[in-house]
């Protein structure tokens, strides 16, 4: 596969939701939905983080439908009209009823899929304006206060670091993948940096992980013995040091490429062409914990809507690109019957300003709403409208409804399972007690399944993580294991209600094994394969999908 075509790769039952507080109650589908996950699930959970840049405009987004003249006064040009606006859910009072711009239906089909939340106004206290340092706080996890302004590290970076305590660039037998991957932008990322050494991630943008070398291998040239004490060489340092843990885990990021699948049909956009990725490497086996895409442009000073057509426009096709990507994302990790291991989450460095400018744009503002998407979170409207008749001169929105951290942490401990030293140590320890709630009940992580409370006895003691491929499949599926010594394994294949479907015995070799296991005989449904070595009792096991 050429480079280029890195991100351009070929390609139930249904159940009204419940409304109870303006959050849309998740029905017991089924009892694998309904079960309480354990350990071993959570480890298996997946982070998806969607950067918008430039500032994205959360009013052209979401329109107060019950201040809609007042909306359309501040944006007497670029405002959407009434009769062209979406009714995210008519269950709402008036008050926090909200409607979305044309451009988004596809989340108000996650949204009728019960996989789909907004939370209201969103930021910080005294919201930096600049682009550089207005992301630069939102990936330290920082403020605008002087004791949080200037993190060196991110919080995602942090995160890693102390929930995988010498992982962090350092690809073991245990665990192969990069704890964070980036895609979509090539430039330095203070998410995944670490307080301990600059990388808990890498970046693909721009690779083919079929056949993935370095990412920065055009820079060319041999690092130089010494690094100067100066901003240039701690950025020199920086990549080098990417380059490094890069290579390191290159082979790895090529392997899950290759065995993963893609069962959906994408769009032919930068952002889907990513999130395409992202699922094909998920089930390919990957256990990285936290993706980050991107999708920019959202600095609409300017020609932000058509004029005559104020639906349409730079803003409106960002939009566009936006929902139908991340519908596309699930749908397909529903076909792959991934979707109860991934939630993601959007954010931008600041919302814009309610009133429209002169150039039928908007500038750079406060708060701004963020979007969560996937199986596991709660779906609803997090927040109210924020009240547009208290906008004066200043032409900010007035009143921010959650923190941003308030997100971020919930989505680390009831999503991924950070404790409360976890998330100390990633500086959100003040925002544990005012997390929102944006994980549906039946997902959130018991604190007996908290990173570092079974991590000693479960990433490193526990039997080995099975990577199947391909999966879904519908014939043969195959395991590669590299083992020391020869002796005799025996496979086994058993449903999730833990009837057993078939055993194979057979020998192993030292170094490489390729197992190859025919299931066309098979039912369709989701099956555990578990390998027992008879010499030393160690074991392996994963789940596939039979077609």
């Amino acid at each position: 596969m050429k480079r280029r075509n890195f991100l351009k790769l070929s390609t139930p039952m249904v159940m009204a939701p419940v409304i109870l507080q303006g959050s849309v109650a998740k029905p017991f589908i089924s009892g694998t939905l309904n079960r309480m996950f354990n350990c071993e699930d959570v480890n298996d959970r997946v982070l998806v983080v969607v950067q918008l840049k430039g500032g994205n405009d959360g009013l052209n987004c979401v329109v107060p439908t019950n201040q809609y003249d007042l909306y359309k006064n501040f944006r007497p040009t670029i405002g959407t009209e009434l009769n062209k606006l979406i009714s995210l859910d008519n269950s709402l009072s008036n008050a926090d009823h909200v409607s979305l711009h044309p451009n988004l239906s596809a989340f108000k089909d996650l949204y009728e899929k019960n996989s789909f939340s907004i939370i209201q106004a969103v930021g910080y206290d005294n919201s930096n304006k600049s682009h550089f340092k207005g992301t630069d706080l939102w990936l330290s996890g920082g403020d605008s206060q002087p004791a949080n302004y200037n993190y060196g590290s991110g919080w995602m970076g942090r995160y890693l670091d102390a929930s995988y305590a010498g992982l962090a660039g350092e690809p073991t037998l245990d665990f192969p993948d990069p704890l964070g991957i980036q895609l979509g932008s090539k430039q330095q990322f203070l998410g995944f940096h670490t307080e301990h050494q600059h990388e808990a991630g890498i970046n693909l943008s721009g690779q083919d992980p079929g056949g993935f070398y370095s990412l920065i291998s055009e820079l060319g040239g041999i690092p130089p013995l010494s690094i100067p004490v100066s901003e240039y060489g701690q950025n020199l340092d920086y990549i080098i040091d990417i380059e490094q843990s890069t290579n390191k885990y290159s082979s790895r990021v090529s392997e899950v490429f290759n065995k993963g699948i893609n069962m959906a049909t994408y769009p032919d956009f930068d952002l889907a062409n990513q999130l395409k990725t992202v699922a094909r490497m998920i089930s390919g086996g990957s256990k990285t914990k936290i993706y980050v895409v991107t999708l920019g442009g959202f600095d609409t000073h300017d020609n932000q809507a058509d004029g005559s057509t104020p639906a349409d426009g730079t803003h409106a096709t960002l939009m566009s690109h936006l929902s139908t990507s991340i519908l596309a994302f699930q749908n397909d990790l529903e076909l792959m019957q991934l979707d109860s291991r991934v939630a993601g989450v959007t954010f931008s460095e600041f919302g814009r300003r309610p009133k429209e400018n002169g150039s039928k744009g908007t500038d750079h503002g406060t708060v701004a709403p963020m979007f969560l998407f996937g199986s596991p979170v709660k779906a609803g409207v997090f927040g109210t409208n924020a009240d547009l008749s208290l906008v004066g001169e200043g032409n900010d929105i007035i009143g921010m409804q959650h923190d941003y951290r308030n997100v971020f942490t919930a989505l680390l401990q009831d999503w991924l399972g950070a404790s409360d030293r976890v998330l100390e140590e990633t500086y959100f320890e003040k925002f544990i007690g005012s997390k929102t709630a944006v994980i549906d009940q039946n997902y959130v992580v018991d604190a007996g399944c908290y990173i570092d409370t079974y991590l000693h006895n479960s990433i490193f003691s526990r039997s080995g993580q099975l990577n199947l491929y391909p999966n879904p499949a519908a014939q043969v599926i195959y395991a590669d294991l590299e083992l020391t010594g020869n002796g005799m394994a025996a496979v086994h294949i058993s449903d999730m209600k833990g009837q057993l479907h078939k055993t194979i015995n057979m020998p192993y070799v030292s170094g490489k094994n390729k197992i190859e296991m025919l299931i066309t005989n098979m039912d369709p449904g989701v099956y555990v394969v578990q390998i027992i070595l008879n010499n030393s009792k160690k074991t392996f096991s994963g789940k596939f999908v039979k077609m």
